[in-house]
């Protein structure tokens, strides 16, 4: 199997969970806005002034500044933050997807204990079973993401985004300390971000001399450890066992979601909503085109955000 088969296959799955994150999200939403009044739609935007995103933006800045700081002495810090976050936006998921946004408050109070043991119960499979990192940390986009875009107005979640997509371009390429933080969560399986990792028996020939070069570093170090019979008999057979990956923040999950979930409010419906979307999986597709042309780390929201203002403006001219 080829290189480019891999890595085509790889960027669908990561795709795939990208949208199975966006399209939920609006799902939850049709369930929480379903027969409520304009007024409480209106009434739940927490966030409708310019200097209230800078605040949130203030707040992610100085928490990653600290995250950094910690790390350097107490390495599980990552490790405490993802059962924080798993519990908090496992929290948001279930109660958004069993007490509508209108209910009584003996009902809702159920539901916040329904929620909280569920949330809880995340924490726990995901410990038992490590595999389900991607599920848990789609679980906790969807959550996280629509509860920002139920409390943001269309156009302080607009420019919000426009200033994470400026933080993402610097913390990649200036600081690169968003590199640090994503191998962190990479080497410690966190469910904070999703991927898509195998390791595929692939001819040496296919190989470029920097690849060859590194695969066999690579072989060196393996063969101080035990080697499987199988692995011998694709070195004899002239094959390379060549681990793939690709990775994707749930940061750049959550920013498109909130958008979409911010849109509804416009027009109280699910079309601008769906342009939104659209945008973001085409951002999203322009990302994975960016990655397989540069192969190296890439910050994500700046295409996304890009996307989406393609598909606002379509949207403008259209309607």
């Amino acid at each position: 199997m080829s290189l480019k088969l891999i890595g085509t296959r790889q960027f669908l799955q990561i795709i795939i969970m990208f949208m199975i994150v966006q399209f939920f999200g609006l799902f939850l939403v049709a369930i929480q806005f379903n027969g409520i009044s304009v007024s409480d739609i209106t009434a739940a935007n927490v966030v409708n002034t310019p200097i209230t995103a800078i605040y949130f933006v203030i707040y992610i800045v100085i928490a990653t500044a600290i995250l950094l700081i910690v790390l350097k002495v107490y390495r599980n810090i990552f490790k405490l933050l993802e059962l924080f976050v798993i519990f908090l936006t496992g929290f948001y998921f279930f109660i958004e997807l069993f007490s509508p946004f209108e209910v009584s408050t003996t009902s809702l109070y159920i539901g916040m204990v329904v929620a909280g043991l569920l949330g809880i119960t995340l924490i726990l499979l995901k410990r038992k079973w490590p595999n389900l990192r991607n599920s848990v940390a789609i679980i906790s986009a969807i959550g996280f993401g629509t509860i920002l875009g139920i409390g943001f107005s269309f156009e302080i979640a607009l420019a919000f985004m426009a200033i994470m997509a400026v933080y993402d371009f610097i913390s990649v390429f200036v600081t690169k300390h968003m590199l640090t933080l994503a191998n962190t969560a990479i080497e410690n399986n966190l469910a904070l971000l999703v991927d898509s990792t195998e390791v595929e028996a692939v001819p040496r020939s296919e190989l470029s001399a920097e690849q060859l070069k590194e695969y066999e570093q690579n072989e060196k170090e393996a063969s101080k450890k035990s080697k499987t019979h199988l692995f011998e008999v694709f070195d004899k057979q002239g094959y390379a066992e060549v681990p793939t990956s690709s990775a994707l923040g749930t940061g750049d999950m959550i920013f498109p979601l909130m958008v979409a979930v911010s849109a509804f409010k416009v027009n109280y419906n699910f079309i601008l909503p769906m342009f939104i979307v659209m945008g973001s999986i085409f951002g999203m597709l322009f990302t994975m085109f960016l990655l397989n042309r540069y192969k190296r780390a890439l910050p994500a929201i700046p295409p996304l955000l890009f996307g989406i203002l393609i598909f606002l403006l379509i949207y403008l001219l259209i309607f």
